[in-house]
């Protein structure tokens, strides 16, 4: 028995066939997406909580200009921008220029 020659029947097996390999590489790319949406979307809410967030905002308030020609000016806002927002000294212009509207808080 000691002189007999061992006999390998499947020298190297290939590894198994993963047919759904591919599949599984897209749902990483698509969860590594997500995530990086929801990353910047929280960054992005916590910026709107800074200083220069609301400054943003209220930039974007003065800019916005309806087919009506009414303005908006925002003095300051205070709270939370997303839950208990404070507007402060709001006026309201016609096309003129004219203020028909002023609300102080």
């Amino acid at each position: 028995m000691a002189d007999e020659p061992i006999i390998i029947d499947d020298p190297v097996a290939p590894p198994p066939h993963r047919p759904l390999a591919w599949l599984r590489a897209v749902g990483r790319w698509a969860g590594r997406l997500v995530l990086l949406l929801v990353v910047a979307v929280l960054g992005f809410v916590a910026f709107l909580h800074t200083p220069p967030g609301r400054d943003l905002l209220l930039d974007q308030i003065a800019a916005y200009a309806p087919a009506s020609g009414l303005s908006i000016e925002v003095g300051d806002i205070e709270g939370s921008i997303l839950w208990s927002a404070t507007l402060t000294d709001v006026k309201v212009r016609d096309a003129d220029g004219t203020l028909f509207a002023q609300v102080p808080r």
